[in-house]
Protein backbone atom coordinates (compact mmCIF):
# COMPACT_ATOMS: atom_id res chain seq x y z
CA UNK A 1 0.00 0.00 0.00
CA UNK A 2 1.30 3.58 -0.96
CA UNK A 3 0.74 6.01 1.38
CA UNK A 4 2.27 8.79 -1.01
CA UNK A 5 -0.07 11.54 -2.43
CA UNK A 6 1.42 13.75 -5.04
CA UNK A 7 -0.81 16.78 -6.18
CA UNK A 8 -1.50 18.84 -9.55
CA UNK A 9 -2.66 21.82 -10.16
CA UNK A 10 -5.28 20.59 -12.50
CA UNK A 11 -6.51 17.77 -13.73
CA UNK A 12 -7.06 15.24 -17.09
CA UNK A 13 -9.38 16.20 -19.33
CA UNK A 14 -12.79 14.76 -18.11
CA UNK A 15 -11.52 11.57 -16.93
CA UNK A 16 -12.40 12.99 -13.38
CA UNK A 17 -15.25 13.83 -11.27
CA UNK A 18 -15.89 15.67 -8.63
CA UNK A 19 -18.29 14.34 -4.89
CA UNK A 20 -18.91 16.49 -2.20
CA UNK A 21 -18.19 14.64 0.81
CA UNK A 22 -19.87 16.10 4.15
CA UNK A 23 -18.41 12.88 6.57
CA UNK A 24 -16.59 13.54 10.16
CA UNK A 25 -17.88 17.25 10.16
CA UNK A 26 -16.61 18.41 7.40
CA UNK A 27 -16.63 19.67 4.11
CA UNK A 28 -14.71 17.98 1.20
CA UNK A 29 -14.17 17.21 -2.19
CA UNK A 30 -13.66 13.13 -3.25
CA UNK A 31 -11.75 12.93 -6.83
CA UNK A 32 -13.26 9.88 -8.89
CA UNK A 33 -12.47 8.51 -11.96
CA UNK A 34 -15.49 9.19 -14.28
CA UNK A 35 -15.14 5.48 -15.61
CA UNK A 36 -14.81 3.25 -12.87
CA UNK A 37 -15.94 5.08 -9.81
CA UNK A 38 -12.48 4.49 -8.19
CA UNK A 39 -11.51 7.26 -5.14
CA UNK A 40 -8.54 8.82 -6.92
CA UNK A 41 -7.90 11.92 -3.89
CA UNK A 42 -9.72 14.69 -2.79
CA UNK A 43 -9.50 18.65 -4.05
CA UNK A 44 -8.12 21.11 -1.51
CA UNK A 45 -7.92 25.08 -1.79
CA UNK A 46 -4.41 26.32 -1.54
CA UNK A 47 -3.55 29.81 -2.68
CA UNK A 48 -0.15 29.12 -3.70
CA UNK A 49 -0.99 27.22 -6.89
CA UNK A 50 -1.56 29.06 -9.84
CA UNK A 51 -4.97 28.03 -10.32
CA UNK A 52 -5.66 28.57 -6.29
CA UNK A 53 -6.49 24.76 -5.65
CA UNK A 54 -4.32 21.41 -5.57
CA UNK A 55 -5.45 18.17 -6.67
CA UNK A 56 -3.73 15.34 -4.18
CA UNK A 57 -3.91 11.74 -6.24
CA UNK A 58 -3.12 8.73 -4.51
CA UNK A 59 0.32 7.84 -6.37
CA UNK A 60 -1.28 3.79 -6.78
CA UNK A 61 -3.76 5.25 -9.10
CA UNK A 62 -1.02 7.25 -11.32
CA UNK A 63 -0.32 5.63 -14.62
CA UNK A 64 3.36 7.70 -15.73
CA UNK A 65 3.96 7.60 -19.36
Amino acid sequence: MCLVFPSFWSHIGENVRQQRLNTYGRLRIQLVCNVCGLHLGYLFDHSLTPTKVRYCINADAIQLV
